[in-house]
């Protein structure tokens, strides 16, 4: 199941169990074997996160963050509780942020205009694509615990001004 699902979603990068916060199992190993064994109490800059995901009980996409195993992704954690309500641990899909990111930018360069996608939670910052975009045209994005925006304007650069 692991396998036919990566092959039909190019931008999965690994799927990760993490029974009691520790990261037990990745699909596929290869080229992620830097996440087997990381413990998210440990990671500063992901711990908020999971702990809002557990408290809320319910799924969330967090990033473009910062990748043990290298590069950056987007996680998708699902938590996983127990028939008598004992949170258990974490499921998480990592999304190769990077492929993602390119096949917006082709795809947009492709029709002439610049595209960001901001964080309407975090007063509007962009997270990825042009920082000095003025939008024409405005999408609110579906996405689990977040509040993300996609925007648009016409391009007047082939530079593109990514956001880190």
């Amino acid at each position: 199941w692991l396998t036919s699902l990566q092959q039909h979603s190019p931008h999965i990068r690994n799927i990760g169990i993490a029974p009691g916060n520790r990261v037990s199992y990745v699909y596929p190993m290869a080229g992620n074997e830097a996440a087997l064994g990381l413990y998210y109490p440990d990671q500063k800059e992901q711990w908020p996160a999971v702990k809002m995901i557990i408290a809320n009980r319910k799924p969330m996409l967090a990033g473009p963050v910062r990748l043990q195993q290298s590069g950056t992704g987007l996680i998708y954690r699902i938590p996983v509780f127990l028939n008598n309500e004992t949170y258990w641990g974490m499921v998480s899909t990592v999304l190769n942020f990077d492929t993602i990111y390119n096949a917006m930018h082709t795809r947009a360069k492709q029709l002439g205009i610049k595209v960001a996608i901001k964080d309407r939670d975090q007063n509007g910052k962009i997270l990825f694509g042009y920082n000095d975009i003025i939008a024409n045209n405005e999408l609110n994005l579906s996405i689990p615990g977040r509040n993300w925006q996609m925007v648009s304007s016409q391009k007047n650069t082939d530079a593109p001004q990514a956001c880190e």
